[in-house]
């Protein structure tokens, strides 16, 4: 049976640094399986930012994992052993209301896998205490932080509940790419090339996404 590490984010668009990162810290970790999850995102965000939809978001997603397997030679239905795999879960997508990680660990459960791994940023744990069922959600799910190298964070002034992610940072490649500079990047005409997979790139441009 595969060894999950989710990684939630918006993913718009999906890009190298996402990836290599989520790479990383599966091989560290000891996973075999990459699980990408988007979030929904309101359509009064959709508006105001120019971002992608829902479907195209996830379609990106796809594109990549499935430029990553042929990348890899091997068949979708015989992976290498030594090699990371990549897949794409819309469940959030498709569930109304708001997309609370909690909710998201727990429809996991109800299919049988039981506290999840989940992979996070390290920008994101001075907010993780305010995320919605937060305590119960580090009790529910693995957390692991991906953390740039240098980073440094003063886990003391963590709630009690959280002190467990001191232990489970992982530390990746420095890699400074972001779906905010590649959407104004395209918005400007500018190349996103060497930024996003190939089959993610040219789905932009056919699309007109982000103009």
């Amino acid at each position: 049976m595969s060894k999950n590490l989710y990684f939630g984010g918006s993913f718009d668009p999906v890009h190298l640094g996402h990836l290599i990162c989520a790479r990383t810290a599966a091989e560290i970790i000891g996973c075999d399986r990459i699980v990408l999850v988007p979030t929904a995102i309101s359509p009064l965000k959709q508006r105001q930012d120019g971002v992608a939809s829902a479907t195209d978001r996830v379609k990106m997603l796809q594109l990549a994992c499935d430029e990553l397997l042929e990348a890899s030679g091997t068949a979708a239905n015989c992976p290498a052993a030594d090699d990371v795999q990549f897949a794409v879960d819309d469940l959030e997508i498709g569930r109304p209301g708001p997309s609370y990680t909690i909710d998201t660990v727990r429809q996991l459960a109800k299919r049988g896998e039981k506290r999840p791994r989940w992979l996070i940023g390290a920008d994101g744990i001075a907010t993780l205490p305010k995320w919605h069922e937060a305590e119960k959600l580090m009790a529910e799910a693995e957390f692991f932080v991906m953390a740039r190298a240098g980073w440094t964070f003063d886990f003391a002034t963590l709630p009690a509940a959280f002190a467990p992610l001191e232990q489970r940072i992982v530390r990746g490649p420095q890699i400074e790419i972001s779906s905010t500079d590649i959407r104004e990047r395209v918005r400007g005409g500018k190349s996103i090339d060497l930024l996003c997979p190939p089959s993610v790139s040219r789905y932009i441009r056919e699309r007109g996404l982000y103009r």
